[in-house]
């Protein structure tokens, strides 16, 4: 099985990549495309520029502006057995997510104290992310998948029947890992201030307090 996920930053992308390679037994790639990330910050040469992609991995990158010419010839990506496009709904919620991750570092939890100092350099950074990924050429081409945010990690069933699409062969108790694990909403860098409603893991998310299927809402506060 070879995997490539195409997304913009500040999407869930490094987080789905760690919950497919968990229950499927892949090796990760982070952005081998980047040459300027593993050159500055790896000090050393990315892999798999050229040759063939090994089996058994997963390749993560994050779209810029020219990034996978890095990759060669075009045709190499078909070699990849499924190809997943990320995107993130609600743009200003990337770029208030790229402001704080600047400040307290990628990968840390944090409250969001950056949301009001958003300057028109982070919205045009994030513009060119989405404008790359949004090539309907490259998508068709690959015979990709889509793949929103917010149905991944936001509402157990949603985010179930998302996987299920990507016809990975991923049974219920591989999902349940991956939602206990990775995709549950308690696991989002941003902390909310206020009483959020009780997250349920996945033995007690299949309904909720009424007998229906559960639903997360994260703008659905607790009554104190």
């Amino acid at each position: 099985m070879k995997i490539l996920i195409l997304a913009h930053g500040r999407s869930g992308s490094t987080t789905l990549s760690k919950a497919l390679a968990d229950v499927l037994n892949l090796e990760i790639v982070m952005e081998p495309f980047n040459i300027r990330l593993w050159k500055e910050h790896y000090k050393k040469e990315p892999p798999y520029i050229d040759g063939p992609i090994p089996k058994n991995t997963l390749f993560k990158h994050i779209t810029m502006p020219n990034s996978l010419t890095h990759f060669g010839d075009a045709y190499r990506l078909k070699e990849f057995d499924k190809v997943i496009f990320l995107m993130r709904e609600n743009i200003k919620d990337v770029i208030i997510s790229k402001v704080n991750a600047d400040k307290y570092g990628y990968g840390v939890k944090y409250e969001n104290t950056e949301g009001t100092k958003i300057k028109m350099a982070d919205i045009e950074v994030v513009m060119k992310m989405y404008r790359e990924l949004s090539n309907n050429a490259r998508f068709k081409f690959l015979n990709a998948n889509l793949i929103w945010y917010n149905d991944l990690y936001n509402d157990y069933h949603k985010s179930m029947q998302t996987i299920k699409n990507l016809k990975l062969n991923i049974d219920e108790s591989q999902f349940n890992k991956m939602w206990d694990n990775y995709l549950n909403p308690s696991h989002r860098l941003q902390q909310q201030k206020s009483n959020i409603r009780k997250i349920y893991s996945s033995e007690n998310n299949k309904v909720d307090k009424d007998g229906g299927p559960y639903f997360f809402d994260m703008n659905e506060l607790e009554k104190k």
